[in-house]
């Protein structure tokens, strides 16, 4: 279970360095791509918005983590699978879009 909390931390921290990307390219005048965060930011203010997209996603996922390992039929590897998934497409789509974008600034 370790495990899952170290990958949970990784995708904490992957979060945190897509708030401060996306602040960068926004003050350099690029657009949000992401329909959804885009309403949440244009409603509620850009880091605001920010936060109230991603701290909900995130405590959904930790709660996941809770309840999901409280089973007695808990087999680590399925939820070690599904996390390193969750982690590398999340961080292949959305980090890897703003890193082009910086490096193109």
């Amino acid at each position: 279970m370790k495990t899952c909390y170290v990958l949970f931390a990784i995708l904490v921290l992957l979060n945190i360095f897509d708030i401060y990307s996306t602040n960068i390219l926004l003050e350099a005048g690029y657009e949000e791509f992401n329909p959804i965060m885009a309403f949440f930011m244009d409603k509620f203010g850009t880091m605001q918005g920010l936060l109230l997209f991603k701290v909900p996603i995130l405590l959904a996922i930790l709660t996941g983590l809770f309840l999901y390992s409280a089973r007695p039929w808990y087999d680590k590897r399925y939820l070690l699978a599904s996390m390193s998934i969750v982690t590398l497409v999340y961080l292949g789509t959305t980090y890897g879009a703003n890193f082009r974008m910086m490096m193109a600034m």
